[in-house]
């Protein structure tokens, strides 16, 4: 079962609506429990149908999971109502007194414009249509005076300004620099050099980034999915940005590297005390603290042969 359209919306009207929502600051902010990004469902008050009547605009629109347990209830304002529920809930219904909606199940990230009709008895006729809109999760980092990792998580390449612009104190951006492994050489770009001086001219998907900071911010980076693929590792000094999983080992981590006996050592920064931690695979394993990986760290690889190192596909 699903929810149901009375009419359709033309993408203008449903544009507009979701700006008005905006602007009158209806839409919820979301939840700050932990996981993926939160479904916003949001529609007009007038819109709704409760056993063929009008919503009376005070009754509370409850959202109900699987088992019948109330996961949210909406806000109401300015002729519209706005709710956000996680994906992990699983399919919900919504319900106004005794009267409840078909089923649906929420998308990861989505804006959803809808118009529900809800009844007390028998079935809620069947879905006809939802158009959700996927709205980008982000990250936020905290960025220490000095020199900090970061792994870019945006889904398409950018100018190295819109990471001082994703800044919340841009100013305190020295520089952005960028270790180029086939060259064995770094590239950078500073906001008050000359333009010809500045030889990383764009910040591609999954680079790894070194900001120098003159003062302690914060950064918020939209995170983009990606494909399967592989890290090619030089002799010498390769950046990668780690791409597995938050919390994996990095004895695990390294088993998808083609031929680990070329893997020397991993560093990785930790800008907060300014110092390494490193893993060496065929090293005394109680001088290893680099133990776990988190998805987007940036990590220093030493090999003395080339390899390549595969990482999986990230879907939001």
């Amino acid at each position: 079962m699903g929810f149901v359209t009375r009419r359709r919306f033309a993408w203008g009207v449903v544009a507009a609506a979701i700006v008005a929502a905006l602007v009158a600051g209806l839409i919820a902010s979301p939840a700050r429990a932990q996981g993926d990004p939160r479904n916003l469902f949001f529609g007009p008050t007038d819109d709704l149908l409760v056993d063929g009547a009008a919503y009376d605009g005070s009754t509370p629109i409850e959202v109900l999971d699987a088992n019948g347990a109330v996961v949210g209830v909406a806000a109401i304002a300015d002729g519209f109502w706005s709710v956000q529920v996680s994906a992990s809930v699983g399919e919900i219904h919504f319900r106004i007194g005794d009267a409840v909606s078909a089923t649906i199940a929420p998308q990861i990230g989505g804006i959803s414009s809808i118009l529900v009709t809800l009844v007390s008895s028998g079935t809620p006729p069947p879905i006809e249509g939802v158009t959700p809109m996927l709205v980008p999760a982000t990250r936020t980092l905290s960025l220490s005076a000095g020199t900090n990792t970061v792994g870019y998580s945006g889904s398409s390449a950018v100018d190295p300004s819109v990471i001082q612009d994703a800044l919340a104190n841009p100013s305190a951006l020295d520089a952005i620099f960028y270790w180029n492994g086939a060259s064995q050489s770094w590239q950078s770009w500073r906001p008050t050099a000359p333009s010809f001086l500045n030889d990383l001219t764009s910040v591609t998907p999954n680079m790894s980034l070194f900001l120098i900071m003159t003062a302690a911010t914060t950064i918020e980076l939209e995170v983009g999915g990606y494909g399967g693929g592989a890290w090619n590792l030089v002799t010498g000094f390769t950046t990668v940005t780690f791409l597995g999983d938050d919390g994996t080992s990095t004895a695990d981590a390294l088993a998808s590297v083609a031929r680990l006996d070329s893997i020397e050592a991993l560093f990785y920064l930790d800008a907060a005390t300014g110092t390494f931690k490193s893993y060496r695979p065929s090293g005394p394993a109680f001088l290893n603290d680099l133990l776990t990986l988190n998805r987007f760290d940036v990590l220093f690889v030493l090999a003395n042969g080339a390899t390549s190192w595969s990482y999986p596909a990230f879907a939001l």
